[in-house]
């Protein structure tokens, strides 16, 4: 396949070295800030390091199978779009450009969004149409070595692929079965586990919410484990904000999800926060804590959006309290 990959931060960077050790072409798409840096990295590889095989990260992988494009007009002939950027990036597309070059091109193009909410796939369908758009869940963990381990050389991107697949899903299967499967296929041979289902929205919809409002109370705890561990205050909080919002994201009618949702409030207790804090950073090899920190305070006008769009969606006292969290940190930041 010959694919583009809009976006060459951490994740995109691992797709695009998976897809073409697959023996695909990968091109990145990027503003002309970055090509620069991007072909000069690329001059005697980009490094990466894959935690599942290398915990130390003795044992550099060169990426240099790739080209570069910083203009839209110049993206002609591939058969797949994957957009590896935040959801405020996404807002900065050039929406129409891209829908003419899927409309006009000769053969069969999707867009694969990786951006985990339904107002991202409405901001993207209001332009393009939704038969050509396919929804996917980023499940890796990528993130620049000398953000986090001090002393490594080369620098470089390190990753983990967790055991579970990627949910990728399209938004009308009569339409694009093939592409689905097409896609699904490409990932599971590049060596990135994937699965086709029924909505990739609805499968990363509890997950996203949870993580969002749990990254409001673990700044608000100044990104410390420890302190979020111990502070009964914050994790009251957190409790109250997910046991509002959580089950609101079960979206299924019945008694079985009536049965969910009680479940699911009666497990969304400080116990719950506490021991996810004690045994996540034994399974996930990579320091945990200074990842989160660095990454999602880069990506924090992502999180803060998502919870006004939960705040907006799904009123409540309790989650407003976490927003405001994030919006007095804004203003210190």
């Amino acid at each position: 396949m010959n694919i583009l990959i809009v976006g060459a931060g951490a994740v995109g960077l691992v797709y695009g070295h998976h897809f073409a050790n697959a023996g695909h072409q990968v091109t990145f798409l990027v503003k002309e800030q970055y090509q620069y840096a991007l072909e000069k990295d690329k001059q005697d590889g980009v490094v990466l390091y894959q935690l599942n095989k290398d915990k130390g990260l003795q044992q550099p992988l060169l990426f240099t199978k790739f080209s570069t494009l910083t203009q839209w007009d110049d993206a002609d002939g591939f058969d797949l779009i994957a957009l590896t950027i935040s959801s405020t990036a996404l807002r900065q597309l050039p929406l129409t450009t891209i829908k003419e070059k899927i409309e006009s091109s000769k053969k069969p193009i999707s867009l694969l969004m990786l951006q985990p909410s339904e107002e991202d796939l409405e901001h993207l369908s209001r332009v393009i149409d939704k038969e050509h758009i396919l929804q996917g869940m980023i499940t890796l963990i990528s993130y620049q070595t000398d953000n986090i381990h001090k002393g490594i050389n080369p620098a470089g991107t390190a990753y983990y692929l967790p055991p579970l697949p990627m949910p990728i899903s399209a938004s009308d299967v009569s339409q694009q079965q093939d592409k689905l499967n097409e896609v699904v296929t490409l990932f599971t041979k590049s060596g990135i586990k994937a699965k086709a289902v029924n909505s990739a929205l609805d499968e990363s919809r509890l997950l996203s919410a949870f993580f969002m409002t749990f990254l409001c109370a673990l700044e608000a705890a100044n990104w410390q484990f420890d302190h979020l561990k111990n502070s009964e205050q914050l994790l009251q909080k957190l409790s109250a904000a997910q046991r509002d919002l959580l089950p609101q994201k079960i979206m299924t009618n019945g008694a079985f999800s009536q049965f969910k949702k009680r479940l699911l409030r009666s497990l969304l207790k400080p116990w719950l926060y506490k021991a996810l804090i004690t045994i996540s950073p034994v399974f996930i090899p990579l320091p945990l804590e200074a990842y989160l920190k660095k990454h999602f305070l880069k990506v924090r006008p992502q999180t803060l959006m998502y919870m006004q769009d939960y705040q907006h969606a799904y009123p409540s006292d309790a989650v407003a309290e976490l927003v405001n969290l994030i919006d007095e940190k804004s203003a210190c930041v």
